[in-house]
């Protein structure tokens, strides 16, 4: 037997300071979006906001941005949470961040998030989209991502005998 369900997305929307002609602007991701120091050795600063309040700078190597689905992967290696396939959230997590005041947030899917490259970070950040399958783009200061909950799902069809988050340890 089969069962179909819908796995949430996100909607991402670059925003450039200084728009790039005919480049690529808005994309639906499945798993999470990966805003990184690229191949830079310094630290990446980010400013998170959520529903347009300023929630932190994060300093260190990145911030992701995951679905439930994607929470499974490289957020939950990153010491974010695990999150049910069902429960419609968007989960941030820092990744080695510089102080620990900034920790995993799971928020709900209706709320708008924005990270935004200040004007004083000393890298160029790279953005992933689904671990890079999906493209990368550089950003540059003053250059933001309006992340929001895609109103487009994505349907899988999957065996009634697999069971739909399997937490037993692999051995």
């Amino acid at each position: 037997r089969l069962e179909l369900s819908l796995r949430q997305r996100l909607q991402v929307t670059l925003q450039r300071e200084v728009p790039v002609h005919g480049e690529h602007t808005s994309f639906h991701v499945l798993n999470e979006v990966f805003v990184h120091r690229g191949a830079s050795g310094s630290l990446c600063k980010l400013e998170v906001l959520v529903e347009g309040e300023m929630v932190t700078l994060a300093q260190g190597d990145g911030v992701l941005i995951a679905t439930p689905t994607g929470s499974a992967a490289r957020s939950l290696s990153s010491g974010g949470s695990m999150i049910h396939p069902h429960v419609p959230s968007i989960l941030i997590t820092p990744v080695c961040p510089h102080s620990l005041s900034f920790r995993p947030i799971v928020l709900p899917q209706s709320v708008e998030v924005l990270v935004r490259v200040p004007a004083s970070t000393r890298c160029q950040p790279t953005v992933g989209f689904d671990a890079e399958h999906g493209g990368t783009v550089q950003l540059n200061p003053g250059d933001a991502l309006q992340i929001t909950g895609s109103r487009y799902p994505m349907p899988l069809i999957r065996s009634v005998h697999v069971p739909p988050v399997d937490i037993s340890p692999v051995k």
